[in-house]
């Protein structure tokens, strides 16, 4: 498993079957956002550039890509934390599953390499605080 990130438990689940898992979430701030935009940016508008080379797809491919980078850098820049990968055991078959790197939204889904199960993945429940013994309960 990776050393970046922090790890954060998670539950695979699939089915009525539920099973621990962890991932790393690693969470960017701004001048490490702004950086990653910026390679996004870098990667879109140097396949514009190499794309220009293309005989009749560069009508299509340089005013995409040219407009596709701000668009995904922008996006890029926003997302100010992410799951960088994970692992826990499949529910269905039992055997490892890798979890891929995810935007933090919860819950997501991930297939099993091995029986081609999905699993959907989410953060453990928290429990409800309980109710306090002193409590008004409006009866005099």
């Amino acid at each position: 498993m990776m050393s970046r990130g922090t790890a954060q438990p998670v539950v695979l689940i699939t089915g009525d079957r539920r099973v621990p898992g962890e991932v790393r979430v690693e969470r960017w701030d701004k001048p490490a956002r702004l950086l990653r935009a910026a390679k996004r940016l870098a990667v879109l508008w140097g396949l514009a550039v190499v794309s220009v080379l293309i005989p009749i797809a560069h009508f299509v491919l340089v005013p995409g890509l040219l407009i596709a980078g701000p668009i995904a850098a922008y996006l890029r820049f926003r997302q100010e934390s992410g799951v960088l990968g994970g692992e826990g055991s499949c529910p269905f078959c039992g055997k490892t599953m890798t979890i891929d790197d995810h935007p933090d939204e919860w819950p997501f889904f991930e297939t099993c390499e091995a029986c081609h199960d999905p699993a959907r993945i989410e953060k453990p429940e928290v429990a409800a605080p309980a109710a306090y013994d002193n409590e008004p309960t409006g009866q005099t």
